[in-house]
């Protein structure tokens, strides 16, 4: 049969084309679906990341809930620190009803309670910042070293679940190599991780968290640190 020739003025043209089978569909929806199981099994481990080392002292992100800084206080107990220092900025909520202005105020008072010594406890607070607040808290870490000559060896970073990738990066960065970080991520209470899928904070978390490590990772800019003390 002569293949039919368009017209030069022809606004469409008859072609061949490949075009998936009903079994072909069932192959491609299968790996979709085998691609999200996997994606979801593996994601959340690798966000929420326990990786302690040999550290002499215990950093402990301020604004966890009270439950994860339970944890700590075990953690600060089971491994020799010389003392465990708290960052963070100011309060959001309930500024002005509490005598404790910042997260690391805050949260050293609130491990104190829990049973740590108030004297091996450092509360290291951060300016007020709309962007880049974990950044900023490694930062005023790293000032706070330099400025009381503290020498340190190591640190744990304690976070809170899928956040604490990413913040061991960001302090990893503000730290520089010659002083390793290490972390503990303490588990989120208001999802099970296993299923993480289907609660909605997990789901918007793991996202985030996602997102936000690739950012650090690939376009976090050079000089962040400047922008901070310009705040």
């Amino acid at each position: 049969m002569n293949a039919i020739t368009p017209s030069r003025w022809a606004i469409f043209r008859r072609e061949e084309h490949w075009a998936l089978t009903p079994m072909g569909w069932t192959i491609v929806i299968c790996g979709m679906v085998g691609l999200f199981l996997f994606l979801g099994a593996a994601v959340h481990p690798f966000l929420a990341l326990t990786d302690p080392i040999d550290a002499d002292v215990l950093v402990v992100e301020g604004w966890l809930p009270d439950y994860a800084l339970a944890g700590a206080v075990k953690e600060f107990h089971s491994r020799p620190y010389s003392c465990v220092i708290t960052t963070g900025g100011p309060v959001d909520v309930g500024e002005n009803l509490t005598t404790y202005k910042t997260y690391a105020a805050l949260c050293a008072a609130t491990l104190a309670r829990l049973g740590v010594d108030s004297t091996r406890i450092i509360a290291v607070s951060s300016p007020r910042l709309q962007v880049d607040r974990t950044f900023a808290s490694a930062i005023a870490l790293k000032r706070w070293l330099k400025i009381s000559g503290t020498k340190i060896r190591a640190i744990n970073l304690y976070s809170l679940g899928v956040h604490t990738r990413r913040s061991r990066l960001l302090f990893q960065r503000a730290l520089g190599v010659s002083v390793p970080v290490g972390c503990i991520a303490a588990r989120d209470a208001s999802y099970d991780p296993a299923y993480w899928w289907k609660y909605s904070d997990g789901v918007e978390g793991v996202i985030f968290e996602s997102v936000g490590y690739l950012y650090v990772k690939l376009l976090f800019p050079l000089g962040a640190e400047h922008d901070i003390d310009a705040e």
